[in-house]
C-alpha cells in the first residue's frame, strides 16, 4: 500500500470515528417538525427535532466538518477522495460534493421552503445558520444584546426566533444526513476492503 493511499485511509477512519458520533442522534434528524399556533399569548411554536440539551453536542461534533479550516471539513475529504489513487466512484463522490455545496451556498435565501427576512433583508440559510452558530452557541462574545442585529435581531420575536431556529436545524440535520448517508455509501467502501490490511 502506497504512502497516498495510506494517508487517505487514515483521513477516512478519521472522519468516520467523527461520524460516529453524530450517528447518537440520528433520529433527530429524521423527525424534524415545527407547528405554529395562537394561544392566550398570541403565539406559540413548537420544534420537534434536535434537543436542547443534545443540540450542542450535535454542533460540536458537526463542526469538525463544516470548518473551512478543518482538514475534516466535508468539502476537503471529498476533493481528497477524488484526487486519490483510489478506485473510487468519482461521480457518487462528486454528487455528494454538489449536494453540500447547494445546501451551503451563501446565495440560498430558503431552506426547506422557508424564506427569513430580517430588518428589511433576506437571510440566508447559511447566514442564519452562522448566526446561530457563532452567536448563539460557540462565540457567545459576538453576541451583541439590545442592537437588533444578528441573534439579537432573530430573538427579538418569539415567533420568528423559533422559525429561525427551525431553519437552523432544518440545514443542520440536511447536513448530517448527507454526512451519515457519504459515510455509508462511499467510506463503507473504502474502509471494507482495508481492514484486513
Amino acid at each position: 500500500m502506497s504512502s497516498k493511499d495510506k494517508a487517505i485511509l487514515d483521513l477516512i477512519s478519521r472522519f468516520r470515528y467523527q461520524v460516529e458520533k453524530l450517528k447518537l442522534f440520528e433520529s433527530s434528524f429524521r423527525k424534524l417538525s415545527m407547528s405554529l399556533s395562537l394561544d392566550e399569548s398570541g403565539q406559540n411554536i413548537s420544534l420537534e427535532g434536535i434537543s436542547e440539551a443534545d443540540l450542542p453536542s450535535v454542533l460540536m461534533y458537526f463542526r469538525t466538518f463544516y470548518m473551512e479550516s478543518s482538514d475534516l471539513s466535508f468539502p476537503n475529504i471529498a476533493k481528497s477522495l477524488i484526487e486519490s489513487p483510489l478506485n473510487l466512484d468519482h461521480d457518487l463522490i462528486l454528487k455528494f460534493l454538489e449536494t453540500w455545496n447547494k445546501l451551503v451556498d451563501k446565495q440560498r435565501i430558503s431552506s426547506n421552503g422557508l424564506t427569513l427576512n430580517m430588518n428589511g433583508s433576506n437571510l440566508t440559510a447559511r447566514k442564519n445558520f452562522d448566526i446561530w452558530l457563532n452567536e448563539g452557541f460557540f462565540h457567545s462574545e459576538n453576541y451583541r444584546p439590545k442592537t437588533g442585529k444578528g441573534l439579537d435581531g432573530i430573538k427579538s420575536h418569539k415567533m420568528f426566533e423559533g422559525v429561525s431556529e427551525f431553519a437552523m436545524q432544518s440545514l443542520l440535520s440536511d447536513l448530517c444526513i448527507l454526512l451519515l448517508c457519504f459515510d455509508a455509501q462511499v467510506v463503507e467502501n473504502i474502509i471494507n476492503p482495508h481492514l484486513s490490511d
